[in-house]
């Protein structure tokens, strides 16, 4: 799903992963950017995000942010893709939503679908224009058409608002109960708020 890391960025990833999520998904054997730990298998990538998005350490976000800023500088667009998180929510860095936007973008243009999804849920987030609502269900669309399912997540909220797209609620239980499937947790809480709703309403999953 992310771009093939070289021997450099996987070193840098490996020690984002390590400290920014207590190694819960890498071992120190890291050799690439898809990680095996007690069968099951993790995106260094996605971790990394997670972990930023999540009350991380702010003495562990200082040194990522180095490291990830010099990967981003030499061309790794998953890197490039985890600095435009640290700018948008202002880990490390002063909060800078459009400089967030052109790491994401950039990143995304290099078929990075995880930075495709971030710009989505951005431009989504930040855009009041139709215009900017098209482009960001697109990128979310083709970002859990490459299983981010945070993408997919978002997108199925998409459908559930009215939020760039018109209202499918059966679109929207489909998206949420498949990204639930993949492990995807908050997907599962969304699911069960849908499916209570269906229920209210008599729809047929609320049996």
């Amino acid at each position: 799903m992310t771009t093939t890391p070289t021997t450099h960025s996987v070193s840098l990833f490996l020690v984002g992963v390590v400290s920014l999520f207590a190694s819960a998904c890498a071992t120190s054997d890291l050799l690439s950017n898809r990680v095996d730990v007690a069968g099951v298998k993790y995106d260094a990538q996605e971790c990394v995000e997670d972990a930023l998005r999540n009350r991380p350490d702010p003495a562990a976000v200082s040194d990522a942010a180095v490291a990830f800023a010099r990967a981003c500088q030499e061309g790794e667009a998953a890197a490039c893709s985890v600095l435009g998180v640290m700018y948008e929510l202002g880990r490390g860095f002063p909060v800078n939503a459009p400089y967030a936007r052109t790491l994401y973008g950039g990143a995304c243009e290099t078929q990075n679908l995880r930075a495709c999804g971030n710009l989505g849920e951005l431009l989504l987030r930040d855009g009041s224009r139709a215009r900017e609502s098209g482009r960001a269900v697109s990128l979310l669309r083709m970002s859990c058409g490459g299983g981010d399912q945070r993408a997919c997540d978002r997108l199925g909220r998409a459908y559930r608002d009215g939020d760039g797209e018109p209202r499918d609620a059966t679109q929207a239980t489909a998206l949420f109960d498949a990204a639930c499937s993949a492990g995807y947790a908050p997907a599962c809480v969304e699911l069960a708020a849908q499916l209570a709703i269906s229920g209210e309403h008599g729809g047929p999953r609320g049996a």
